[in-house]
């Protein structure tokens, strides 16, 4: 008979400023435990997890400004739902993780104030973070940002 999988719910912001950069943030491998190759570089998405009575756009502003410092985003649109690879630690074994992943745009320019999960942070253009992603990315992330429209800030 098969087993029931659980899965936590986490949100990531495809967080755009003026002229069709987003921000990537650069993992600190001490906090999260990645047993990366030497000085390998890992690249995320700004976001985590929604806490229990938390709703998704309130999670996202949460963890955004948590990870950044960023308080003002005007515009929050949701672009895609992915089952990833991730699994997490539980009391009872692991759990699988899936993103909700929205498009947010910076009400001005803001300085960054990075947590200790990140080391530092870069602004590129989608094309350029489908590339500096890591693999075990979602793919279908992966595409939608290769296929951006920067002009229009939509796929």
């Amino acid at each position: 008979m098969a087993q029931e999988d659980c899965f936590h719910l986490g949100v990531k912001a495809l967080l755009f400023r003026e002229g069709g950069e987003m921000l990537l943030l650069q993992l600190n491998p001490k906090k999260f435990d990645l047993s990366a190759d030497g000085d390998q570089v890992i690249w995320d998405l700004p976001g985590g997890r929604i806490n229990r009575g938390e709703k998704p756009i309130e999670a996202l502003r949460r963890e955004v400004f948590e990870e950044t410092g960023i308080t003002e985003i005007t515009e929050i649109s949701p672009v895609t739902i992915d089952l990833t690879t991730i699994r997490v630690p539980t009391e009872n074994g692991d759990c699988g993780v899936i993103y909700a992943t929205y498009r947010c745009t910076l009400a001005q320019k803001e300085t960054l104030s990075l947590s200790p999960e990140h080391l530092s942070y870069t602004w590129v253009v989608p094309e350029q973070a489908a590339s500096l992603l890591p693999q075990d990315f979602p793919e279908n992330l992966r595409a939608r940002l290769l296929g951006w429209n920067v002009e229009r800030l939509e796929v």
